[in-house]
């Protein structure tokens, strides 16, 4: 990260705030592998005792992005079609 972008800020040791955000943040709560699974196992289940009634799900905001692109699969192939096999 440089200068360039507006407003950035780098504290005393040089690391940007993006990146103290990571470390401080986003770090210490993501879990992979079998924890994050079972976390979003429970979401999902969550979820679906919520709308078993509708029409439908839920709704994905895609922008058209990788990231929003690799969850939008992730939900519809592996949540709801694994659920679906089970």
């Amino acid at each position: 990260m440089d200068m360039s972008e507006p407003g950035i800020t780098f504290d005393k040791p040089g690391v940007c705030y993006h990146c103290r955000s990571v470390y401080d943040v986003i770090k210490p709560s993501w879990h992979t592998v079998e924890v994050g699974a079972r976390q979003l196992a429970c979401i999902v289940e969550k979820i679906k005792a919520n709308v078993r009634a509708k029409r439908y799900e839920g709704i994905i905001g895609i922008g058209g992005g990788f990231d929003s692109s690799c969850l939008t699969y992730l939900a519809k192939v592996k949540l709801l079609l694994a659920a679906a096999d089970s």
